[in-house]
């Protein structure tokens, strides 16, 4: 097992979680949380306590000044996702922190066995992102001595993250495990636009192909695609190859466009259940709203609008379809 620097691990931990680790005096958000699940887990040695002091460590940017540290962190990568360090927040991160980050990556599908393998023979990394655990998992691998607890290093090193979790009681329970410590950062929904989890892009170059406008409505788009169906958009000579909108599920589509039905109106932390106008719960399937979005989503279907293999087109087949330009759209 890895011996590492506490100080360093937390730091980092925090930094590839959605809230700043460090302080400048900033406040901390005032939107109040919605969610919060542990994604992140340190893990260290059983001596890495004893050699905190050989680096200079501070609590605030950078955290190290000679570019001598380097982490490496674990986590999984779909398949859509450019690596992890050719991201631009990761890039800026490592400019403002001094810190290097080799990035250990796993396609989604095998990532849980690969950590547990990872946990059974102690070959760990610094630290893991989106580590997937449940709180049995959590409780399990501090028992071991795998990973350590961050609660008593978070008012030095991770002020603006330990003042949120003091000012919102019901998250900071939420990350602290039943022995009454916490392993791991929170994955906090601060805002109703951080909870919309599909967005539509559109091929713009298909778009003016075929003389088609940025549609502001549904029927705006059902126009759009059927544009795309009926013309050969991306001009290779086959007018039938091109996918007016591309998805690798239906429920994206129905998460897509829930509020141009008036449904989902607080976001999809539930996804037949919102408090539309603060007049207690709706359960949606029940609303007109509900069998208006059915009604359009096999209007899509039947007019072949989306992609006829649907029900088992893949991610990967997704993203081939827009590598090629076959797609008008996609969520």
């Amino acid at each position: 097992m890895k011996t590492r620097i506490i100080v360093l691990l937390l730091t980092l931990a925090l930094l590839v979680g959605m809230l700043a680790s460090c302080s400048n005096g900033n406040s901390p958000a005032t939107t109040a949380a919605t969610t919060a699940a542990t994604t992140a887990a340190t893990t260290a040695g059983t001596t890495a306590a004893t050699t905190a002091a050989t680096t200079a460590v501070t609590a605030a940017y950078p955290i190290v000044t000679d570019g001598s540290v380097t982490l490496d962190i674990g986590t999984w990568c779909h398949a859509s996702t450019a690596p992890y360090e050719d991201l631009l927040v990761f890039q800026e991160y490592e400019k403002i922190s001094g810190v290097h980050v080799n990035w250990i990556t796993f396609p989604q599908s095998g990532f849980t066995e690969k950590r547990n393998i990872a946990f059974a023979t102690g070959d760990l990394p610094d630290a893991y992102t989106k580590a997937s655990m449940s709180v049995n998992d959590v409780m399990k691998f501090c028992t071991s001595g795998a990973i350590i607890s961050i609660d008593e290093m978070m008012p030095t090193y991770a002020p603006n993250l330990n003042a949120y979790l003091q000012a919102n009681p019901n998250i900071n329970k939420g990350v602290t495990m039943l022995d009454g410590h916490i392993y791991g950062t929170p994955y906090i929904l601060e805002s109703s636009a951080i909870r919309v989890q599909a967005r539509m892009f559109f091929d713009m170059e298909l778009m003016n192909t075929v003389g088609g406008t940025m549609p502001s409505t549904t029927s705006e788009l059902v126009d759009y695609l059927k544009l795309v169906r009926d013309q050969d958009a991306n001009g290779n000579g086959d007018p039938s190859d091109e996918i007016p909108l591309v998805t690798s599920g239906l429920n994206h589509i129905f998460q897509m466009t829930a509020g141009s039905f008036g449904l989902n109106m607080n976001g999809q932390s539930h996804s037949f259940i919102d408090m539309a106008g603060g007049n207690g719960f709706r359960f949606l399937p029940t609303t007109d709203g509900y069998r208006d979005q059915l009604a359009f989503v096999r209007e899509l279907y039947a007019e072949k609008l989306i992609d006829q293999e649907v029900f088992t087109v893949t991610s990967t087949d997704a993203l081939a379809s827009i590598s090629q330009h076959q797609a008008g759209a996609v969520i």
